[in-house]
């Protein structure tokens, strides 16, 4: 064996060309790790561009808790997860909130929420009432009848709606009222009764509030005295501006017999369901309406 052939491949030469590139390929993966810190790849930190919360007003009663939620976002809209925000109330003695949000009403009164975060500030206004539930409103002012009866009340955030029947005494002309508050039921609206005169008399009311703030009336309109001859019917009115105005009634129930005490649900996705008594001669069934369309049909 010569003294070529025992010359081993580390003791080889490499060619300067093929050098060259392995060392500008180290050169640039050292230049990446280094950007990258090392060889974990970590993102960008975000930097806050705005701060919202909401509801931007809110009432509780005293002694009662809401949550507001605060929203810190970079300039793409993503959340700031990494964000500190604080909480202050402009007088605890009133309402106190905590470092997640939640507010208690501790007076009667108004404050303002504030948060902040970085540079950037929000705020929410928020009215304590103060009767706790614990003082009753007088909803009926005995302008139509001196009788009221039947309540009924659907809730929708601090908006609330009632009805109830309006009836003479002795018992003779029945009709049915409406009435709702827009602070919790602080104060009430005057109420208005739900029939003009076109029908002999109403009775059995039932309010309910849909996914959408759609609120609906059903009640039982007796148009004779003998439900046989000449039936009752479930009807239904329909609001889409919280009561102020009303869609003229949809009957709701079959031609035959008479009927009594409608109840009526509202589901998740605005599909609603009536029940009600189908009155016979001889026998009561109980029957059941569904409506697709947010009580159009």
């Amino acid at each position: 064996m010569t003294k070529k052939d025992r010359t081993s491949p580390a003791q080889q030469r490499i060619p300067a060309r093929t050098l060259g590139r392995v060392l500008a390929l180290a050169v640039i993966t050292a230049v990446v790790q280094q950007a990258c810190g090392g060889d974990s790849m970590e993102p960008a930190p975000q930097t806050i561009t705005s701060l919202t919360l909401s509801p931007t007003s809110a009432s509780v009663w005293v002694d009662d808790q809401d949550t507001l939620y605060a929203a810190a976002r970079d300039a793409s809209g993503r959340s700031v997860a990494s964000a500190v925000i604080g909480w202050t109330s402009s007088d605890p003695t009133i309402a106190t909130v905590s470092s997640h949000g939640v507010v208690v009403g501790k007076s009667d009164g108004n404050v303002v929420i504030t948060i902040s975060a970085d540079t950037f500030t929000a705020k929410a206004q928020l009215q304590v009432n103060g009767l706790a539930g614990a003082v009753n409103v007088k909803l009926s002012n005995n302008a139509f009848f001196p009788h009221q009866e039947e309540p009924s009340i659907a809730i929708d955030g601090a908006k609330l709606y009632a009805g109830w029947k309006e009836m003479s005494i002795p018992a003779g002309m029945n009709r049915v009222a409406f009435s709702s508050s827009a602070n919790g039921g602080l104060t009430w609206s005057a109420p208005v009764l739900m029939e003009g005169g076109e029908v002999d008399g109403a009775t059995d009311p039932w309010i309910v509030v849909d996914n959408a703030g759609r609120v609906f009336y059903a009640r039982v309109h007796a148009t004779k005295t003998n439900p046989w001859v000449d039936p009752w019917h479930v009807v239904v009115s329909r609001s889409t501006d919280g009561g102020a105005t009303w869609g003229s009634p949809i009957k709701a129930d079959l031609d035959t017999g008479g009927v009594d005490k409608p109840a009526l649900y509202s589901d998740t996705d605005g599909t609603l369901y009536l029940a009600y008594v189908h009155v016979n001669a001889t026998v009561n069934d109980i029957e059941v309406s569904r409506s697709r369309d947010h009580g159009i049909t």
